[in-house]
């Protein structure tokens, strides 16, 4: 085989079958099939695209809380720190 001109009955899928037309029924109902699906696509993103938003929100509230806990304690440790110390210089001065 020379590689400059391929065999074309090597390919035979593609030149058995006749040529695509939209005029024919089948066609023409799978492009209205086309045109309901898409627009069913579109709601889908959109609900997609609103669940993304409320989902990023909820995230960034949880990360915030869990900064706010997490300062807190660091401050309760403190406290606990400071009053452990206290203690053990009162108990020291009895």
């Amino acid at each position: 085989m020379n590689l400059c001109t391929p065999n074309l009955s090597e390919f035979p899928f593609f030149f058995s079958q006749p040529p695509l037309t939209a005029t024919t029924t089948a066609s023409h109902r799978n492009l209205n099939g086309l045109t309901q699906i898409t627009g069913v696509l579109d709601e889908t993103s959109k609900q997609a695209n609103d669940a993304e938003t409320i989902a990023h929100d909820a995230l960034a509230s949880i990360d915030a809380r869990a900064h706010e806990i997490t300062a807190s304690m660091g401050r309760a440790r403190s406290l606990q720190d400071d009053y452990a110390e206290l203690k053990f210089s009162m108990d020291a001065a009895k």
